[in-house]
């Protein structure tokens, strides 16, 4: 596995672009770790979501995202923080 890139802030009622934030290579194959606040909806799409989620993450939850893959969008209610590594 890679290194684990900084944490991201997820702003509160904001969708956010994980791919983009942590610069990252779309399609990069990478596992997210929840680690502050949440809990997060996950998107799998290429542009921002509207209500589409691919899955809940909750914190201590890990969420791995396959090679491929067109984005990677979370939206959280609340401030939350994730740790992203490319797997």
């Amino acid at each position: 596995m890679s290194d684990s890139k900084a944490p991201i802030v997820i702003e509160p009622e904001t969708w956010t672009n994980l791919y983009e934030a942590a610069g990252i290579a779309v399609g990069t194959e990478v596992v997210i770790y929840l680690y502050l606040g949440g809990p997060l909806k996950v998107a799998i799409k290429a542009t921002e979501p509207t209500t589409e989620m691919a899955g809940v993450l909750r914190r201590g939850d890990w969420y791995k995202v396959s090679a491929g893959e067109s984005g990677i969008w979370v939206f959280s209610a609340s401030s939350s923080k994730v740790a992203i590594q490319e797997a």
